[in-house]
């Protein structure tokens, strides 16, 4: 990383969850920076589908830049006050679209 962050390029690093695997495309799945993004169980996944909208939509509009981000299903999609209490800098997404994104 540090390599990347004095480098003079723009870059964006994805670190996926600990559990990525096919499945199931929801659209609906959280956005962090530095800290696993954990679900009610306290498991940090999601599907290789919907890692891959998320880079996608990096791609198309980028909001990491010269940063580190990382996604997964929520802890609570509707309690985003418990989230920022666990330190965390987080986005819920919805994807409703080909290139649309609902914050």
């Amino acid at each position: 990383m540090n390599v990347l962050r004095t480098s003079n390029r723009l870059w964006a690093y994805f670190s996926p969850a600990e559990d990525i695997a096919p499945g199931e495309r929801t659209g609906r799945f959280r956005i962090g920076s530095d800290q696993l993004v954990l679900d009610a169980g306290g498991r940090s996944r999601i599907s290789a589908e919907d890692a891959a909208v998320a880079l996608v939509d990096e791609a198309e509009l980028p909001r990491f830049i010269q940063r580190r981000f990382t996604v997964g299903y929520s802890l609570s999609l509707f309690h985003p006050v418990l989230a920022g209490d666990m330190g965390w800098s987080v986005a819920v997404v919805t994807r409703q679209g080909p290139s649309s994104l609902a914050w």
